[in-house]
């Protein structure tokens, strides 16, 4: 079983993905301009999901999307009391991440 993020470690986390990407983009909630499924990278909750009829995407949580290179990049809760919320919620159910 994983370790349960302290609020330190969650802000040291959220800060390196924040301030190192090469660019980050704002994706408000109902955006439709998401392909596939996101994930927060820190607390794990889905940010957005897939829309059968269609094939295509919709943010269901505000959430940056930070580009480190043409292959890698991270999704972020826009809200750090959403991730701190959810990092909590593990701990209480004993859960990992």
């Amino acid at each position: 079983m994983g370790k349960v993020l302290s609020r330190e470690e969650i802000k040291e986390r959220r800060k390196y993905f924040l301030t190192q990407a090469e660019k980050k983009t704002k994706i408000q909630k109902g955006d439709r301009r998401v392909y596939g499924s996101r994930m927060c990278a820190i607390c794990g909750t889905q940010l957005s999901r897939m829309i059968s009829t269609t094939g295509g995407g919709i943010a269901t949580k505000h959430h940056y999307h930070c580009y480190f290179s043409d292959i890698f990049f991270v999704n972020v809760c826009m809200d750090s009391r959403s991730c701190y919320s959810n990092i909590s919620k593990l701990e209480v159910k004993g859960g990992h991440y």
